[in-house]
């Protein structure tokens, strides 16, 4: 593999770029494997051990949480055996990456060190120009479509579009499940096609989606999904104060949304990953700002009823419901 200096970083690799650009062979000293969604992030980590699979035992180090940089600068420092390069992996470092300065400086043309967090904190301040960002944010929607088709592909099975944005939808962007759905999915239909009702019948949908599911029911006051949704939540075993609490927190993103839906900052902002913001932004169509407001304040009445023993929950979570169907 041939090497270009830390001085020969462009601009931030994504995800779907790292397979090509590890291909190609021309490798940096050193990268941030970096982002919101842990399966990719443990996706391209995947790709840097394949990358170096030629006497992996002895030419991959890897570093859980150390908080002491001097082990790892020694296995930066460490010549590869019987192959061209070494790999030296650090998860999570907790110490000063200024640490890591002199090494930067001048790395060893035979290493190469990945840093990998889900984000980083001001202990790489010092340091974060000095490596190439693979970027392991969420993917768009198009870009887990053609990864649930490669997925599938591995047993001969097709998918159509319609089809792998439910599955998407089902599973609320998680590509952990959406993972091991097309996996049983592809065992299903085995050098066939995977169909939107495959997806319908076969996989569960995730409590987020059926909340979603629920509040785009009540929005078109369609009283009658509304009560199978709800029946459904209830049958699986989710609480009723959960699924109260839930859609309380729902309606009250929603509301957050409608009031400043430009906020680059509103996943930070509500603690929920950007294709929660995503699916909010898109549903607060049918709701005005003083509807959502309205809606919001009824959970508060209705959690004051069931607290003073007024009504019991099951008829409370019904009563919300009802109210917010009848809310204009």
């Amino acid at each position: 593999m041939r090497f270009v200096r830390s001085s020969a970083i462009i601009k931030a690799l994504k995800f779907a770029e790292l397979k090509k650009h590890l291909k190609d062979g021309t490798l940096l000293p050193a990268y941030l494997v970096t982002g919101d969604d842990a399966f990719v992030c443990r996706a391209a980590v995947g790709h840097f051990l394949n990358a170096f699979s030629v006497m992996a035992e002895l030419n991959v180090s890897i570093f859980s949480s150390p908080q002491d940089a001097a082990p790892v600068l020694d296995a930066c420092e460490t010549l590869p055996v019987l192959a061209p390069s070494r790999l030296v992996l650090c998860h999570d470092y907790g110490g000063d990456g200024a640490a890591f300065l002199n090494y930067l400086a001048h790395p060893n043309p035979s290493a190469v060190l990945v840093f990998v967090c889900e984000k980083a904190g001001e202990n790489f301040a010092k340091i974060t120009a000095k490596l190439e960002i693979v970027d392991c944010n969420r993917l768009s929607d198009e870009q887990i479509v053609r990864w649930i088709k490669a997925k599938l592909f591995e047993t001969n099975t097709s998918i159509s579009d319609a089809a792998a944005h439910t599955l998407i939808s089902f599973m609320h962007g998680d590509l952990t499940r959406i993972s091991g759905e097309a996996e049983r999915l592809g065992v299903y239909r085995l050098a066939a096609e995977v169909t939107k009702e495959d997806i319908e019948r076969l996989v569960t949908p995730d409590v987020e989606y059926k909340i979603f599911d629920l509040s785009d029911a009540v929005s078109k006051k369609d009283r009658t999904r509304a009560a199978a949704v709800l029946k459904n939540l209830t049958d699986s075993g989710v609480p009723e104060v959960n699924i109260l609490g839930m859609l309380y927190a729902h309606f009250r993103r929603l509301l957050y949304c409608a009031v400043n839906p430009k906020d680059p900052e509103l996943a930070k902002k509500l603690g929920v990953k950007e294709y929660a913001v995503k699916v909010a932004l898109n549903q607060i169509r049918g709701f005005p700002v003083r509807r959502l407001k309205s809606i919001c304040d009824g959970f508060h009445t209705t959690d004051f009823a069931i607290k003073s023993g007024e009504i019991g929950m099951r008829l409370g979570l019904e009563a919300y419901v009802l109210g917010i169907m009848a809310n204009e």
